[in-house]
């Protein structure tokens, strides 16, 4: 008799691991990764790991027909860029899987705003910078400030405003050292840019929303808090919103993943709020990073990650209860003054709030604290949670208490 199994691509990454929790909540499968080194890292939380790039679906397809007795249920894709190897390995296999369209406008910012355009979903306007040429003509279509940001990138890596015409000279270079140092790990083209409006707010949320077959159902919104321009890097996130409940901005996020065709799983929307009006800005076709599900899973008490797998195994998980939540959790990154950090004091010799439940340090003495341009500058993690609902307004109560642990742990010179 076959045994069989599903294999998580990223799950074994930082502030993903709850993904193992999920699975076993809707299958019996074993749980499997994808890890080159498997061998030499073997991670035990799992049932097995195909020695395989998660990055490489004819690596893993070899991998898998070359099992006896193992029956594949699905491949589950937990980030952005295993999106594309989880699908093609699917559709191998003849196992659900997202359209190749989706999977291209779901990686493709300008694909997926020519989409949205399509279905009238509100954006902010945008030019598709082939090469440094165009880019007066790029700020005369969407004028300055703008928007410099990869078109095929994420985590904020690479984004900058510009407010003259020498800024946006002086950004896109620095756009493109950055990509130019990671594209090869995240098997990324970077070769173009989309120059867009720039929306003037600081009220930006992210919609988390189940989605199958056709099907699209709000989970929470999310409060996103940004680091200061020329960057746009994430500071932190809360939830539930004070806007969880506003059904104008859930329809716009659901009518978003229709847009692209989402059909299995979570996605995650991030909308950018400007006197009262809604802009889409994009779309991931995962649930959200930068441990947003935990931070869903302590408020609401259901694991999103379970939600994306059932979606995935062929469950009609839209139809799952969301119950009220409990309280409010967030998560913030620690960031340190700039400068070399000199020393880290003992995290358990200090006192902190109530409110305070996860701490994890990133960083090392020794090492350089830069300004917050994306997540590769951020020293560490802190979780909280309060009992109770911020219902009337944004609270800065996650980034105060963060700023306020940073100064406490790190000595910079």
């Amino acid at each position: 008799m076959s045994r069989e199994f599903i294999v998580l691509l990223g799950a074994n990454q930082y502030l993903r691991e709850r993904a193992l929790a999920g699975a076993r909540q809707c299958t019996q499968a074993e749980v499997w990764i994808a890890d080159p080194l498997a061998v030499l890292n073997k991670n035990r939380y799992f049932d097995g790991s195909l020695p395989a790039s998660p990055y490489d679906a004819k690596s893993i397809i070899e991998q898998v027909e070359n099992m006896n007795n193992m029956k594949l249920l699905s491949v589950i894709p937990l980030n952005d860029w295993v999106l594309e190897t989880a699908n093609k390995v699917n559709a191998h296999f003849g196992l659900p899987a997202l359209s190749e369209q989706t999977v291209v406008r779901a990686r493709n910012k300008f694909a997926m705003k020519l989409m949205f355009s399509e279905h009238h979903i509100p954006i902010a306007d945008y030019f598709l910078l082939s090469n440094d040429d165009e880019l007066p003509a790029a700020l005369a279509h969407v004028g300055l400030p703008a928007i410099i940001k990869p078109y095929d990138f994420g985590g904020s890596g690479g984004v900058f405003v510009a407010n003259t015409h020498e800024e946006a000279v002086k950004y896109l270079g620095e756009s493109r050292e950055l990509i130019s140092m990671h594209k090869d790990a995240f098997k990324i083209k970077g070769d173009k840019y989309l120059i867009e409006e720039y929306i003037n707010s600081v009220d930006e949320v992210s919609v988390e929303v189940i989605c199958f077959r056709g099907k699209y159902k709000t989970v929470t919104v999310t409060e996103k808090y940004l680091s200061p321009e020329p960057w746009f890097s994430e500071l932190g996130h809360l939830v539930p919103s004070f806007r969880h409940k506003d059904e104008e901005l859930r329809s716009l996020a659901e009518k978003s993943c229709a847009a692209l065709g989402i059909e299995f799983g979570m996605a995650h929307v991030e909308i950018k709020i400007r006197d009262g009006q809604f802009y889409v800005i994009e779309i991931a076709a995962r649930p959200g990073g930068d441990g947003i599900m935990d931070q869903v899973e302590t408020a609401f008490g259901i694991n999103p990650y379970a939600l994306h797998i059932g979606a995935y195994l062929g469950q009609d998980t839209t139809e799952t209860h969301i119950p009220e939540p409990s309280g409010t959790a967030a998560i913030a990154f620690l960031k340190a003054k700039e400068g070399v950090i000199t020393k880290i004091n003992r995290a358990e010799d200090l006192e902190y709030d109530k409110n305070l439940f996860s701490l994890k340090i990133t960083t090392e003495v020794g090492k350089k604290s830069e300004p917050p341009k994306n997540w590769s500058t951020r020293e560490g993690v802190a979780e909280f949670y309060w009992y109770g609902y911020f219902e009337d307004k944004k609270t800065l109560l996650p980034l105060d208490k963060a700023r306020a642990i940073s100064a406490k742990l790190f000595e910079v010179e």
